[in-house]
C-alpha cells in the first residue's frame, strides 16, 4: 500500500485496535477497529485506509460511503440510543483535486447513529485534509473522533522515522 498506511496500522495497533487487510468498496484497505465507552455510549470506531495515486472528489465520496456501509454491516445491529458507529475513511494519495480535499474538510455526516468522516492524506503537500473543528451536534463523539483523528493521522511531515 504505502509507508503512511503502514505507519497508520502501527498507530492503530498501539492504541489497541484490531487491524486487518480487507477489500473496501472494491479496493484493498487496511481496516482498524476498536470500541470505547464515551459518555455512557459505546462507540464502535472503524478506521479504513487505502492508497490512490491521484484522488478525485468521487473517489473520496465513494470510499467514504463504502467504509460507512461496511461498518454498518458489521455493527449495524448495535446502533441505537446507547451505542453508535464512527468511521474515519482515509485516502492516502500522491496528489488530489481540490474538490476531493474540500470534501474531506467538511463536517462528518451523521446518519442514524453512524458518523462517517473522510480524510485525505496528500503526500505531495505533506498534509492531512479532514474536519478537525468543534461541532455542537454530537459534541462528545466529535471530541472523541478529533482525538483519534489527531492520534492516527498526523501530517506526513511530522512522522518519526520508521523503526
Amino acid at each position: 500500500m504505502s509507508p503512511y498506511i503502514d505507519r497508520l496500522a502501527e498507530r492503530l495497533t498501539a492504541d489497541g485496535c484490531e487491524v486487518a487487510h480487507e477489500t473496501v468498496g472494491g479496493v484493498p484497505a487496511t481496516v482498524g477497529y476498536r470500541a470505547n465507552w464515551v459518555a455512557l455510549s459505546r462507540i464502535h470506531l472503524f478506521v479504513m485506509a487505502t492508497h490512490l495515486n491521484f484522488a478525485l472528489e468521487e473517489d473520496m465520496a465513494r470510499f467514504t460511503h463504502a467504509a460507512k456501509e461496511l461498518a454498518k454491516q458489521r455493527k449495524g445491529e448495535l446502533r441505537g440510543l446507547q451505542s453508535g458507529v464512527a468511521v474515519i475513511a482515509v485516502l492516502v494519495t500522491e496528489d488530489a483535486e481540490e474538490r476531493a480535499k474540500a470534501l474531506a474538510r467538511r463536517p462528518f455526516a451523521l446518519e442514524r447513529a453512524v458518523l462517517a468522516q473522510p480524510a485525505l492524506v496528500s503526500l505531495a503537500e505533506r498534509r492531512v485534509h479532514t474536519f478537525r473543528k468543534h461541532r455542537a451536534l454530537g459534541a462528545l463523539p466529535n471530541a472523541y473522533l478529533r482525538r483519534k483523528n489527531r492520534l492516527y493521522l498526523p501530517d506526513p511531515e511530522y512522522l518519526p522515522e520508521p523503526r
